[in-house]
């Protein structure tokens, strides 16, 4: 019988012989099938984790151990059955059965497998020759008298040499039926009885190839006395926790070390070399070689792509026979990836390289056009870059940009293009704007970004001249991409205007050559015109982007293309609109996390403005945390910080976001260039956060760089007026308002003028204005231009309002950021001692005497009083300054 490991007794009978078929007696010579446990190596490595685990369950009707070849299935088991202690000590005694020996003539009978089960048991019911193991009730029968009544744990190493049906069918029934019998089963793949186990009625342990695979201690202990214990991480790395190859490494390092000081890396150059010696061998053959080599390109590939590398339809047998051999291993949703362990893969990349050189290239553009089909940018570029065919590069690029620029793939975008010739990089002008925007983006070597952008203009209008209408409408929107990044947005509007009507002008064949990314091209236009000014036209073009995205049945087209639109909206001040189409976006779960931010900018952008007009604080701060990381690389920098101020307007805490709009005009040069209009949005914030700071002339001071600006600066100057207590200026700005505007702007200036006759004791025309109010606010879910109110002034538009019967979308119980009756000068509080010095005497020298400063000091500041104050001697200055408030008359 087989030995009975942990059992007094260990006797050896007859067995079934390597050669056994069904039915048919062993040869009288063959080895027996399970006549000792198989030696160990000297370094072999305890594992009490898992030994702790195979004890647990043992104790289960049937046990699993599953991996690859080289996992080290056979060696835990034996390990554990000879060194296994305390919690991780064999429940029951052992008796061990090699199925590979029994394979060695085919897969296992199902005579010889019971013949070999009942031999080796402890009662040794063998098989009677003429009739072999009894079948149903009389095979239960012979295994429950084998067992002799006790508990017996068989091992059958090598389960997947098994037949399945019958055979399988027969185990479960055996394990049902006698519960003294307790099976572990090492295979190398995953069997029809795992794929049923949750549909049993008895309980399956499987312990699989992640526990399996060594860990970096265990690693450290298996290369003792080889002088690479410290770099037992890295060895686990190169081996992918391969027990076969990590013992490679270990054999290797000694031999070596004879020889003189070694290396990591000169023992995983031998071990390579060594699987390259065996693949050339002959031990592999030749077609499974050429399969080997060709598929190592990818990290990891499916079936599918590894039909296309080889031309193979039998690649599905071919993978499995490489996870056999322990090659490496399936991975990804459903094993559906196979990859090689890393040290496998440099020795096939080598053999690759030197034996199919002439069919890299074409191999490269398999990978990359697979990976790039199926969403994985990065990969598809390095494949692309290493073809050496640009226009492969090109239409990678084309397909990926937004995620080749977002953070962290564009730092693989620089390294990948940055070396890229500038003369060819002149043929493919989107792959040199690409570069361009990731130069800027990432915050270093802008002027080459520059350089760049300039290059992909010039040759975007070259190569226009010989190509086809497709690629002219491409080469037009890489041109105006490049402008307004650059931030040249007068010529980015003009060339935005002429790609739109090549795009009109395009032949039904053209537009079909691009349509996977034909509304990424219009919405890319539509921004610049937004940026430029242009509402309407930027908004129809926008739309038209929503329609095509639409139809083409990609979410993340449809995503982007709603997101750009409701960025369009909110802009313009249709916050009810915005609000729709980013709830849109949002119930087919397009924003997921992980979603490239600069793809997700101008939606999450939408949403903190639907947010802002909402007050609530918490949901618009939400919305921008995934932008503020990398703001600063961003194309939307301006609007992130603008968005990201208002915010701390409404928490009441204007003072810290001041601090950051200066400290990000200290180093404007770092960040990425903008066009003047975007600028003029951070000063807009900083408006708002001097009125919230109760400083009216720090907020003019800014507004004055900005004379003749249009509605924008208008509408704000005529705020600081209204918190000012001057409704006369207020009155005279919000005057010239017909025409077309947003309607922002038209809320915001019927509002204005509403509290400045407020302010005036004038409210015969409230009913009519707070109509028009009403009207606005609730066509367009606008609230901000009423609750950013000065104080009084929200309170008096409120009293009206309520003594007209309107309600006005202010909830209950909010508090104004803005005071509001500021004064209309802000002295500093040496300035305003100065000024009372100068009221009690006049006296230059007395000032500064008695507040301890030199003359020239107290000049000083008295010329900023008076600068301030608009007075000319001091008898004007103490006038002034009575009227504002400054002085007690």
């Amino acid at each position: 019988m087989g030995q009975a490991v942990g059992s007094p007794e260990s006797p050896r009978a007859a067995a079934p012989s390597a050669g056994a078929d069904r039915g048919r007696d062993p040869a009288p010579d063959a080895p027996p099938a399970h006549a000792r446990l198989p030696r160990q190596p000297r370094f072999a490595v305890a594992r009490p984790r898992l030994f702790e685990e195979l004890a647990r369950s043992a104790a289960l009707p049937v046990t699993i151990v599953r991996g690859s070849g080289g996992l080290g299935k056979t060696g835990l088991v034996v390990n554990w059955l000879e060194h296994g202690a305390g919690s991780g000590a064999p429940p029951m005694p052992a008796v061990w059965l090699d199925g590979s020996t029994l394979a060695a003539a085919g897969p296992i009978g199902r005579d010889a497998f019971w013949a070999a089960v009942l031999a080796g048991l402890p009662g040794r019911a063998g098989a009677s020759p003429a009739t072999g193991p009894p079948r149903g009730a009389g095979l239960v029968a012979a295994l429950r008298a084998a067992t002799a009544g006790r508990p017996v744990l068989l091992v059958v190493d090598g389960w997947n040499h098994a037949e399945s049906g019958e055979l399988e069918s027969e185990l479960l029934a055996a394990a049902a039926a006698v519960p003294e019998l307790h099976w572990l089963l090492t295979t190398r793949t995953v069997g029809a009885l795992e794929r049923r186990r949750s549909l049993l009625d008895l309980e399956v342990a499987v312990i699989g190839p992640e526990a399996l695979r060594l860990t970096g201690p265990e690693v450290a202990a298996m290369l003792r006395d080889t002088g690479l214990e410290g770099e037992a991480e890295e060895v686990l790395r190169a081996a992918g926790g391969s027990v076969r190859f990590v013992r490679a490494v270990r054999l290797r390092a000694l031999e070596l070390r004879a020889v003189g000081p070694v290396g990591l890396a000169d023992v995983l150059r031998a071990v390579a070399l060594d699987v390259r010696s065996m693949l050339e061998s002959g031990a592999v053959a030749h077609d499974l070689a050429g399969f080997l080599a060709r598929t190592a390109l990818p990290e990891a590939f499916p079936e599918e792509l590894a039909v296309r590398l080889t031309a193979d339809r039998e690649s599905g047998p071919k993978m499995r026979e490489a996870h056999a051999r322990g090659f490496g291993d399936f991975a990804g949703a459903r094993d559906s990836e196979f990859a090689y362990v890393p040290l496998v893969r440099s020795a096939l990349l080598a053999e690759l390289e030197e034996r199919y050189e002439a069919e890299l290239p074409g191999l490269r553009r398999e990978c990359a056009v697979y990976l790039s089909e199926r969403g994985e940018p990065v990969e598809a570029l390095r494949h692309a870059v290493a073809s050496g065919r640009l226009r492969l590069v090109a239409g990678v690029v084309v397909r990926h940009a937004p995620a080749l620029l977002d953070d962290p793939a564009r730092q693989d975008t620089i390294a990948l293009l940055g070396d890229l010739p500038t003369a060819r990089l002149a043929e493919y002008p989107l792959v040199a704007a690409v570069l361009a925007l990731a130069y800027n983006a990432s915050g270093l070597h802008r002027a080459r970004g520059q350089e760049l952008l300039a290059l992909a203009v010039s040759g975007a209008r070259l190569r226009a001249r010989s190509a086809d209408a497709s690629e002219r409408m491409v080469l037009a929107v890489v041109e105006v991409v490049a402008l307004r990044v650059g931030g040249r947005l007068a010529p980015a509007e003009a060339a935005a205007r002429r790609a739109l009507a090549r795009h009109a002008q395009m032949p039904v064949a053209g537009r079909d050559r691009i349509a996977a990314f034909e509304d990424t091209l219009l919405l890319q236009l539509a921004l610049t015109l937004a940026m430029a000014g242009r509402a309407d036209d930027a908004a129809g073009t926008a739309a038209l982007a929503v329609t095509m995205a639409s139809r083409s049945g990609d979410a993340a087209r449809k995503g982007y293309a709603l997101g750009v639109a409701a960025y369009l909206d909110a802009a313009e001040g249709d916050v009810r609109r915005a609000a729709a189409k980013v709830e849109r976006s949002l119930s087919k779960g397009w924003l997921a996390p992980g979603t490239n931010t600069y793809v997700a900018a101008p939606l999450l952008l939408a949403r903190s403005v639907v947010a802002f007009e909402a007050l609530d604080v918490e949901a618009g701060r939400s919305a921008l945390e995934p932008l503020r990381g990398d703001f600063e690389t961003s194309e939307f920098w301006p609007q992130i910080l603008g968005m990201t101020a208002m915010f701390d307007l409404l928490a009441g805490e204007p003072a810290r976001s001041l601090g950051a709009l200066r400290a990000v005009a200290s180093r404007g040069r770092e960040l990425p260039p903008t066009s003047p209009s975007l600028k003029l949005g951070l000063d807009a914030a900083a408006v708002w956060l001097h009125l919230g700071l109760g400083d009216g002339t720090a907020a003019l001071s800014v507004l004055r760089r900005h004379r003749g600006g249009g509605r924008w600066t208008e509408m704000l100057e005529a705020r600081v007026h209204l918190a000012r207590r001057e409704p006369g200026s207020v009155l005279r700005l919000t005057v010239h308002t017909e025409g077309p505007a947003s309607p922002r702007h038209r809320l915001d200036a019927a509002v204005l003028a509403l509290a400045a006759r407020l302010q005036l004791g004038d409210d015969a025309d409230a009913a009519r204005r707070l109509e028009e109010i009403t009207g606005i606010a609730d066509v367009f879910g606008l609230t901000s231009p009423i609750t950013l109110l000065p104080a009084p002034d929200l309170r008096r538009v409120l009293a009206a309002a309520a003594a007209h019967g309107v309600e006005l979308p202010v909830p209950a119980g909010y508090r104004p950021v803005i005071s509001g009756d500021l004064p209309s000068v802000l002295l500093t509080a040496r300035e305003t001692a100065v000024l009372r010095e100068l009221e009690a005497s006049g006296n230059v020298a007395a000032i500064a005497e008695n507040l301890f400063v030199s003359v020239n000091t107290v000049k000083s500041q008295l010329r900023s009083v008076y600068r301030k104050l608009g007075a000319r001697s001091r008898d004007e200055a103490v006038a002034a300054a009575r009227r504002q408030g400054l002085l007690r008359g």
